[in-house]
């Protein structure tokens, strides 16, 4: 009887099959690889927003212990001959024992509550502080970009980089008497003396208090001044833009005094009630009339200063910079 044979015979894949099978495996990966980003950028946001929040938890209980907010900075001319200069400390570094980080506040030594840069100092200064760090900016911890010049030049200071800044209020000023300075700082993080909650007259959920530094400079000159350093600032007269940012121009715009972030579409913030909210880019904004920074070293000037910047007019953000103009917000 003959046997019978099973024929069997195996089809391999035509060069046009493979194409279109690898055309398929292209375009899934097209299709998730957007969808990866987002969730990996949305699980930095919500890291930022933990952030943001942690330093304005901290700043509500130094002003619970002090019955103030801390000043933009401290003023100190020259500590132990080491630091040459008109330099300072800024307000970050008054809050380091209220963020679990009283170590590194004790490194950098604070006799009779004045930072003193001591043999601990340099490390510490250069030392990661994770709560001052949003994850989706991509300027490296001690990069050129999170520098700034001029404290470099005054005692060689290199600290870690800080993306959450104070909020200075409408304008920066410049000169003048110290009672000028503070007078025109209308802004949660007052030059010269810190200012109490109660002062936020125009509601403390509709005052910025602090928010992200950061994002693409519109310009190489403002490089070294984005994001920021968190130890180090300009005396207190100065604009200092390395501890504070301003109003005077819209987020993400790319200024070294504006608000910005790497985050797309705008940039969290912290309001003085504690609050955290993310505040679009495209958010109203009165563009004109609101120069960045005021010399004061005509003291006769003030009110009219003043004046005239409670009259001009202004866009829902610049109105969420000031915390006693009067322009209250109803919603935003």
């Amino acid at each position: 009887m003959p046997s019978l044979q099973v024929s069997r015979s195996h089809r391999a894949f035509t060069l046009v099959e493979l194409l279109v099978v690898i055309a398929i495996v292209g375009t899934l990966i097209g299709l998730l690889l957007p969808a990866v980003q987002a969730a990996r950028e949305s699980a930095r946001r919500s890291k930022c927003v933990s952030n943001i929040k942690q330093i304005a938890l901290a700043l509500h209980n130094f002003h619970d212990a002090k019955k103030r907010l801390p000043q933009a900075c401290v003023s100190t001319g020259s500590i132990g001959g080491t630091m040459a200069g008109n330099v300072g400390w800024t307000w970050n570094v008054f809050l380091l024992p209220f963020m679990e980080h009283q170590d590194v506040y004790d490194a950098i030594k604070v006799p009779n509550g004045y930072p003193e840069w001591g043999t601990g100092s340099p490390a510490a200064a250069t030392a990661p502080i994770s709560p001052m760090l949003c994850p989706s900016c991509n300027v490296g911890l001690l990069d050129t970009a999170a520098k700034v010049t001029s404290m470099m030049g005054w005692g060689n200071i290199q600290s870690s980089k800080t993306n959450y800044l104070g909020n200075g209020g409408p304008k920066s000023t410049y000169n003048g008497a110290p009672s000028a300075r503070q007078q025109a700082s209308l802004g949660a993080i007052r030059k010269e003396t810190g200012i109490a909650l109660k002062d936020v007259t125009d509601g403390t959920s509709k005052t910025i208090l602090i928010g992200e530094g950061g994002g693409k400079a519109a310009s190489s000159d403002n490089d070294v001044l984005m994001p920021s350093i968190w130890v180090c600032t300009t005396d207190s007269s100065h604009a200092m833009t390395q501890a504070l940012r301003y109003g005077t121009d819209k987020i993400n715009s790319g200024e070294k005094r504006a608000f910005g972030s790497f985050h797309p579409g705008g940039a969290n913030f912290a309001m003085c009630d504690g609050s955290v909210r993310f505040i679009d880019d495209q958010v109203e904004f009165a563009a004109g009339g609101l120069l960045w920074a005021a010399d004061l070293s005509d003291a006769t000037a003030l009110p009219a200063l003043l004046a005239d910047y409670v009259s001009s007019g202004k866009g829902l953000f610049q109105k969420l910079v000031a915390r006693n103009d009067g322009n209250n917000v109803t919603d935003f």
